[in-house]
């Protein structure tokens, strides 16, 4: 009831996705991109200041494909913008000047917003145990330990097979988390949380895990309509989520 800050996210509520923010403090609506190619994760900078986010090549970009995107950074004070990263989606923040994406499906890539100096900062066969040019989703690196956090084929983790699951870096291997998808640090670099399958109705829920042990505890698990949650964030402070359902 209190709340000052802002949210950001991608929809299509005018015919085409383009990233919008909503003021909590009173929900007035605004569109910050009115570009005609598809737009989406947006992710806010630490300090608030500036947004990453992904557009497609072509007007309309199925999520399937993660390379046929460019990665764009919007200042929040000027509403000017710029290219950062080519044929790469899912970026992240590493600091308030640098970032981390997906580029070519196999790729971490880091770069510096202001000099846009980039390095390959992750490759699957490349100095660590996961099976050369393995296809990941939605990577997030963590400078406070030093790890990455990824999902995955369920059978190039090594768990299970068949189906999608997550993992996150130790040294130069890696352990598979659990099965389900969008495994993130929180805003600590700390913490994770992902959405896992399970919960009320059989539907998705979404979990924390402790890096050290893998031991999960819930954190949303609705019910009804909205049983099925993904695509959380936590805030800058980590008191507040937001989430899709």
């Amino acid at each position: 009831s209190n709340l000052n800050g802002f949210v950001v996210f991608s929809s299509n509520r005018d015919g085409n996705h383009d990233i919008f923010k909503l003021n909590l403090s009173d929900y007035e609506l605004s569109k910050l991109t009115t570009h005609p190619h598809t737009e989406t994760y947006p992710r806010l900078s630490p300090d608030g200041s500036k947004l990453v986010f992904s557009r497609g090549h072509e007007p309309w970009v199925s999520q399937r494909n993660s390379v046929a995107w460019d990665i764009y950074l919007l200042d929040l004070n000027t509403m000017q913008e710029k290219k950062v990263g080519t044929n790469g989606t899912a970026p992240q923040w590493i600091s308030d000047s640098q970032i981390s994406y997906l580029q070519e499906t196999t790729k971490i890539v880091k770069v510096d917003i202001d000099t846009l100096a980039s390095e390959i900062i992750y490759e699957p066969g490349v100095g660590n145990s996961m099976p050369a040019d393995t296809p990941i989703q939605n990577p997030e690196y963590s400078p406070v330990r030093d790890q990455f956090v990824f999902t995955a084929r369920q059978n190039k983790i090594g768990t299970n097979t068949g189906h999608w699951g997550t993992a996150i870096t130790i040294g130069d291997s890696h352990s598979g988390v659990f099965n389900g998808c969008e495994l993130a640090w929180d805003y600590s670099g700390e913490r994770l949380f992902q959405v896992n399958p399970g919960g009320q109705f059989d539907d998705l829920q979404i979990i924390s895990v402790d890096p050290n042990t893998l031991e999960q505890s819930l954190l949303i698990d609705l019910a009804g309509e909205f049983s099925h949650e993904y695509w959380p964030k936590d805030s800058s402070n980590g008191e507040y989520m937001v989430f899709g359902a």
